[in-house]
């Protein structure tokens, strides 16, 4: 155990120095531990799972598989980018916000494909699987997308927090 300044307590720039709220929130950035980060995320992503499922078995039947997955996961990439920015990343204002959308629309692209072509794989081993069937298979591919989503939003917004709390002021 050492004895000192706890790392973030010196963290200083321009716009800190001269507007110490700025520098608190900076430092709270720096100090929040990923796993509190990963339970905001949990939280958000439970709320948008729930979207996408509820939306997944309604627009099944009248739009079929690949048509229902692809709007459901749409909206709620959508509800999910604005959530985490606000609520797990601490991210206020428009400033970088249509940046970071299409970056939450660049890993939609990704879940989006992934779930896409397990859904071409179900249906190839099953020529009629249930719609339940289905949306467990794509919550388990989800999964995966979730995990590159956390990664990329916590690359993405932390840089894009850092810079705007260094040029503001």
């Amino acid at each position: 155990m050492t004895v000192g300044p706890i790392p973030g307590d010196q963290i200083e720039t321009a716009a800190a120095e001269t507007d110490p709220p700025q520098r608190g929130t900076l430092v709270e950035f720096v100090r929040r531990p990923l796993p509190m980060q990963v339970l905001r995320f949990s939280a958000v992503g439970i709320v948008c799972t729930t979207t996408y499922a509820l939306l997944y078995l309604t627009l099944h039947g009248p739009l079929g598989a690949q048509a229902a997955n692809f709007i459901a996961m749409l909206v709620s990439a959508i509800l999910n980018t604005a959530a985490n920015r606000a609520f797990t990343f601490g991210l206020r204002g428009s400033r970088q916000i249509l940046f970071h959308h299409i970056q939450g629309i660049a890993v939609f692209a990704f879940g989006w494909a992934l779930t896409a072509l397990s859904l071409f794989v179900l249906h190839q081993i099953s020529e009629h699987p249930s719609s339940r069937l289905e949306l467990v298979i794509l919550m388990i591919v989800n999964l995966i997308a979730t995990c590159v989503r956390f990664l990329t939003f916590r690359h993405v917004f932390s840089r894009a927090l850092r810079k705007q709390l260094t040029t503001a002021g």
